[in-house]
């Protein structure tokens, strides 16, 4: 699969041979093409979001000062609490972008607080829709030492893509150690392949930081059910 190293027309004695040769060079010039594009992408992105979250942040940071009481502390906290996740979210496109392999920085996560969070913030995706939240299978369970942005990015695609693509039913959270399993039902037939086009660049782009954090995910469509499992592959503390 080397551009550089394919054989030449001359050595191949059959035409379908060196047809395919020549496809397969297309393809991987255009595979080339789409990752280039991608990885310019990220860094734009990264890049141009730096100077808004400044400013929110400063301007947050002075509300802050202010000692707000009520409502507008409440307000204060979530905006610097926004603030504070799109500042990971960049530090971790970056990091995705630029395939470094600098180890991220680690810290001790309570995943079911932060279950709990993303789901609170989501909640907006279940108006007008017949969805029961199910968390009787989550518990506290011992605290992960792991990387933030990495964690909350995979956890929060997960969550927003159950809540957005569930339409009526039980939508389950469950974690047994430091593996998490969503499941949610589904109004389209149990094909991999239509859950992989529903679920888009969320679901890609969990894949993406899954394999370079090495962590185990996995999805799968069944009986009308969507089941998402991601293991954490990190150190577990009590």
């Amino acid at each position: 699969m080397d551009e550089d190293k394919t054989p030449s027309a001359k050595s191949l004695r059959y035409i379908e041979l060196v047809n395919l040769v020549e496809e397969l060079k297309s393809n991987i010039k255009k595979q080339k093409e789409f990752i280039d594009r991608e990885e310019f992408f990220l860094r734009t992105v990264s890049h141009e979001l730096r100077t808004p979250i400044a400013i929110i942040s400063t301007s947050g940071e002075l509300l802050e000062r202010l000692a707000l009481t009520g409502a507008a502390q409440r307000a204060t906290d979530r905006i610097m609490y926004a603030v504070n996740n799109m500042k990971t979210l960049v530090q971790t496109l970056l990091w995705v972008s630029r395939k470094s392999d600098t180890s991220l920085p680690v810290t001790e996560i309570d995943v079911q607080a932060m279950i709990y969070k993303i789901v609170e913030d989501n909640k907006y995706l279940s108006q007008g829709k017949d969805i029961e939240l199910n968390f009787d299978k989550l518990n506290s369970g011992p605290v992960i030492v792991g990387n933030y942005g990495t964690i909350h990015l995979v956890l929060i695609n997960l969550i927003r893509n159950a809540i957005q693509y569930t339409h009526q039913g039980r939508i389950i959270f469950e974690n047994s150690s430091y593996t998490v399993t969503i499941k949610n039902p589904t109004n389209e037939a149990a094909s991999e392949n239509k859950v992989e086009s529903s679920y888009g660049i969320g679901l890609y782009l969990v894949e993406k930081i899954c394999k370079a954090q090495q962590y185990k995910f996995e999805i799968a469509a069944e009986n009308n059910t969507v089941e998402a499992k991601v293991t954490f592959d990190t150190m577990i503390t009590d």
